[in-house]
């Protein structure tokens, strides 16, 4: 990345962190107000964010293709959006949590996280790390990235268990960066970034706010994991690799 592009992706993703890191719910109790507050400075970021990069900055995109077979191909992935909820039928006693209305309210902020992240670190980093050849390492420098950036979690509640995330938001930031690299639909990010953050998050954590067994529930998550990589491996080997021969195998760069 060149060091303009460089300094003007730093600017938005320093007003990002500020956006996420900001202790709103220590000045407002209300959950209402608190709710239309944060909707009303997501909703800024992103605008500023869409006109920043449109008409000041040198930040660039990837020309998109539609994306019709793409989307059957990455469709079996969902699955890794509900990873959590094989370890409550391994676990079924551990719902004890319930729904209600509070959790429209989170799916909504939900839709937020997934569109300013996916703006980020895919529509705005990927395609400006020009220096970087290999279409491989673009998706691992970002999932990287990604995956480093969720250490802010932890500096809003400094609960430990918030390390935990950087290596699963590594795994996460590789399925949606190959996704980006390769199927070009930022569109397709964002709707698999939502499923994910509202299953694996909104909708367990309300059924299961605690996990009483901790090896079955990395097992869990692991096996799925291990079989969306499979899964990717194989998409990759038979169609885009017979489709696209310059589509740049790991550690080779193309030109």
């Amino acid at each position: 990345m060149h060091k303009r592009k460089f300094l003007d992706w730093l600017i938005i993703l320093f007003l990002f962190i500020f956006v996420n890191t900001f202790p709103l719910r220590d000045f407002i109790k209300n959950t209402w107000v608190y709710f239309l507050s944060y909707c009303a400075s997501n909703i800024a970021f992103l605008l500023f964010v869409y006109f920043f990069s449109k008409k000041k900055s040198t930040l660039e995109v990837y020309p998109f293709r539609p994306v019709k077979k793409n989307l059957f191909l990455f469709l079996p992935l969902i699955l890794v959006s509900g990873s959590n909820f094989l370890y409550l039928l391994l676990v079924p006693s551990n719902i004890t949590g319930s729904l209600d209305w509070t959790l429209a309210l989170y799916l909504i902020l939900t839709v937020f996280t997934a569109l300013k992240e996916e703006m980020i670190f895919h529509l705005l980093l990927i395609p400006n790390l020009d220096k970087v050849t290999s279409r491989f390492w673009r998706v691992i420098i970002s999932a990287g990235i990604f995956a480093i950036l969720h250490v802010t979690n932890y500096l809003i509640t400094f609960d430990p268990s918030y390390f935990i995330q950087i290596v699963y938001t590594f795994g996460f930031g590789i399925i949606l960066g190959f996704i980006y690299e390769y199927g070009r639909s930022i569109s397709m990010c964002i709707i698999f970034h939502f499923l994910f953050n509202a299953f694996n998050g909104d909708l367990f954590e309300s059924l299961a706010p605690e996990i009483t067994n901790m090896p079955i529930y990395f097992i869990a998550d692991i096996a799925i994991s291990v079989i969306a990589g499979i899964y990717l491996l194989i998409i990759y080997l038979t169609i885009i690799k017979k489709e696209n021969p310059r589509a740049d195998l790991p550690l080779v760069k193309v030109d």
